[in-house]
């Protein structure tokens, strides 16, 4: 194994080496925490948590009984299993815990565990490292995040997706296509800068963090506790038995921790206070800002916003990793604005498609290059399966690794994609037609494929169809914006009742808003909206379990 001009062959320096790189993503910078802004001041007032009895025994029961130890030696099953023994010792030791604002220091050590991303598997660069923390502390924050959502979650700024209870990578993507398309259908232009911020995590600055956490009412031994909490941090990196050297972390949120997303995403809550113009949309550390194009000016506008975001980073410690960002133009006119943004002098990348929360945007705003992508992925996983399961016979194991490395890939984030043309709908339908004919072979009396009519096929198997499936991921979308398990007021505020002009023997529930185009009208609301309709006479989407809308789905 290597690093940068060091070599090592055995597993001890191997392990150092480990360490070497990943301490090297911390962050020693110290900015002032004089002039720092929080969304709401004092909004809260928490200076302190109490936790009981039953909430301990309710979280040992709760425990992975699969999971790795940490430096404590304490593996999870051991937990859960003597539960009844542990519940009060257990109580003791957390409620000690935060009555005296002390995380003790042996839960402030982990483990790192190297693994591979791409490219040289000697080059130590191409690993990232995953944390295994200790299973003590790991229980108290499952007890405090809870506590710890209720107390914020209010206070969130809507544009944050990331670590939050009903959001979700689609729930930003349908929300950001939705301003992408109004604008669009109406001949406009929308530009969006993409921005990357080099190891976001590792690299939260501690000071800043409780400077923030204070001006928004964590106070008194609170605290002190998240203050003890997140500093004299350190890890180990473990390999195959061998152990590096201890490192210390002087910056960033614990890894693998449960209330560090929740911190992390605090952090980043006042970022909106600096944008003039633009909006803006986060999951987690991604962000993305767009304005929408009406002269050269307004590419002006963006650019300061862009100025503004670089400038809040650089005040709160964090670093832009200009490389990987950014910018696209979204237009379906014949004369857009060309308009160049940059940080400092370097010019940004304009790019014709960009993939965001894993799903690729075209200029147009057309899905065809990513349902090729995905396609294709999930052609080759498919292959995979194929050659290394001849001799498979089960066909429920069969399924499952169809469901997990094929299915999946093609059916991420459908809501925002689900073609209307048959020749896409035909490819993707493709994928699950050549898993159909080869789980057909394992079948003793198998089935007749006549004029490649598949359907008797998927019954017997028990496999729905990948268009059936996306319509009901198109009517669950909706069905959970109704009833609170997505909750975004913006894409709630798109859901409007017919309101018929007169009698009429068949109303349909929703009304659906008017469009001059036909990717206007497929749009994912309008598109969602329409299918519900449709299906109104198969269940009441208001008071339906969702149970029962899936069946009454795929009966249709």
């Amino acid at each position: 194994m290597f690093l940068n001009n060091k070599t090592a062959q055995d597993g001890l320096n191997i392990s150092n080496l480990f360490a070497e790189h990943f301490s090297s993503a911390y962050s020693h910078i110290c900015p002032s925490t004089d002039d720092l802004k929080v969304t709401i001041a004092d909004c809260i007032d928490l200076s302190k948590i109490d936790i009981t009895v039953q909430e301990v025994f309710l979280a040992l029961e709760k425990c992975k009984l699969n999971s790795s130890p940490g430096p404590d030696g304490i593996p999870e099953i051991v937990l859960s299993q003597c539960r009844y023994a542990l519940t009060l010792p257990l109580h003791y030791l957390f409620s000690l815990s935060l009555s005296s604002g002390t995380f003790p220091d042996l839960w402030k050590s982990s483990y790192v565990q190297p693994v591979f991303k791409n490219g040289d598997r000697s080059n130590i660069i191409n690993y990232r490292p995953i944390s295994i923390m200790s299973s003590i502390p790991k229980l108290l924050e499952s007890i405090l995040l809870p506590k710890l959502n209720f107390s914020f979650s209010k206070y969130i700024i809507p544009q944050q997706f990331g670590f939050r209870p009903h959001t979700s990578t689609s729930s930003n993507l349908v929300a950001y296509h939705k301003y992408l398309m109004d604008v669009i259908e109406k001949g406009g232009q929308v530009d969006a800068i993409y921005t990357d911020i080099s190891k976001a995590f590792d690299t939260i600055n501690h000071a800043v963090l409780i400077r923030k956490l204070e001006l928004m009412g964590v106070n008194n031994l609170m605290l002190k506790w998240f203050s003890s909490y997140i500093s004299c941090r350190s890890q180990k990196v473990r390999l195959h038995g061998y152990v590096s050297n201890n490192i210390s972390i002087p910056s960033g949120v614990p890894q693998g921790g449960h209330i560090s997303p929740l911190l992390f995403i605090l952090y980043m809550n006042d970022v909106g206070l600096v944008f003039k113009h633009a909006q803006f949309s986060m999951f987690a550390d991604d962000l993305k800002l767009f304005y929408n194009i009406n002269s050269l000016d307004d590419g002006s506008k963006l650019q300061d916003d862009f100025d503004n975001f670089k400038a809040w980073c650089y005040n709160n410690g964090l670093q832009v990793n200009i490389n990987k960002c950014n910018s696209i133009s979204f237009y379906r006119n014949k004369s857009p604005f060309n308009i160049a943004y940059y940080s400092d002098n370097y010019l940004l990348p304009k790019v014709d498609s960009i993939k965001d929360l894993g799903v690729i945007f075209s200029s147009s705003l057309s899905f065809t290059a990513h349902i090729q992508s995905i396609t294709i992925k999930a052609s080759r996983s498919l292959g995979f399966i194929i050659r290394n399961t001849r001799d498979f016979n089960n066909i429920v194991s069969l399924k499952i690794l169809y469901f997990a490395l094929v299915r999946s890939v093609l059916e991420y984030c459908s809501i925002l994609w689900n073609p209307y043309q048959l020749v896409w709908i035909n490819k993707i339908e493709r994928v699950q037609n050549k898993f159909l004919r080869f789980i057909n072979t394992k079948i003793p009396n198998n089935c007749i494929i006549i004029d490649h009519c598949y359907e008797p096929l998927r019954r017997l198997v028990n496999i729905n169809s990948l268009s059936s499936r996306r319509l009901y991921f198109d009517v669950i979308f909706i069905y959970k914006i109704l009833h609170g398990t997505i909750k975004d007021s913006f894409l709630l505020s798109q859901i409007n009742l017919s309101v018929p002009t007169f009698n009429s023997r068949s109303r349909p529930t929703f009304h659906i808003p008017s469009h001059k185009t036909l990717y206007g009208f497929f749009s994912p609301i309008n598109r969602a909206l329409v299918s519900c309709n449709n299906l109104q006479n198969k269940f009441d989407i208001f008071h339906s379990s969702q149970k029962a809308l899936q069946n009454n789905i795929f009966s249709f």
